[in-house]
């Protein structure tokens, strides 16, 4: 009966028996939730790896491998996101907020008291924030780029315009005594490219 063959030493991607090789992940399952948590901080891919003391590229690598730790970092960042969106959409529409206003009033003698005060505080909308928010949610109407269409003022369709083209030959393909030889080619601009009349 033949032996196995022994197992291929650490490290050996390409040897019979080492699946993978290269150096084992730090990924640790019990990350999971944390990522999350970091995801709903804000948090780039960069900045986990930071805290788990990896690189991006290593987040990255573990968000393909892992579905689980990939769905949790998804989640986490979808709630960041959606805080973003609530506040611009806020910011856009303006909105009201109850406060509390506290100031030291002077009594007389030398001494004053404070006084707490109940405010409602108003922000009317921010322009800038409605233009933001409508050039992504509407852009075929809040779009910054301009489409200028040529018509008549009626606005009917401009009609084919004719357009002179004059190549001028000079030298060896003149008639021998050293004058220019002048073609002339006449075109009409079309909506097919034009087509050449000699």
């Amino acid at each position: 009966m033949k032996k196995p063959p022994p197992p291929a030493p650490k490290g050996n991607q390409y040897a019979k028996g080492n699946r993978g090789g290269g150096r084992p992940s730090a990924f640790k399952r019990e990350w999971t939730p944390i990522a999350e948590l970091l995801g709903e901080l804000g948090a780039t891919d960069e900045q986990i790896g930071k805290c788990f003391g990896v690189g991006a590229s290593a987040i990255k690598m573990w968000r393909l491998r892992n579905p689980v730790f990939c769905a949790a970092v998804k989640r986490g960042k979808e709630v960041a996101d959606n805080a973003v969106v609530q506040s611009l959409f806020h910011r856009a529409l303006g909105y009201s907020h109850a406060d509390i206003d506290i100031r030291s009033v002077a009594v007389g003698g030398g001494v004053s008291r404070i006084v707490k005060t109940p405010v409602t505080k108003h922000y009317p909308p921010d322009p800038t924030s409605c233009i933001f928010w409508l050039k992504n949610r509407v852009p075929a109407q809040w779009r910054e780029r301009l489409e200028q269409i040529l018509q008549n003022p009626d606005g009917t369709a401009l009609a084919p315009v004719g357009v002179k083209v004059v190549v001028a030959n000079v030298g060896a393909k003149g008639n021998g005594d050293g004058q220019t030889n002048v073609q002339v080619q006449e075109a009409v601009a079309q909506g097919n490219g034009g087509a050449d009349r000699r």
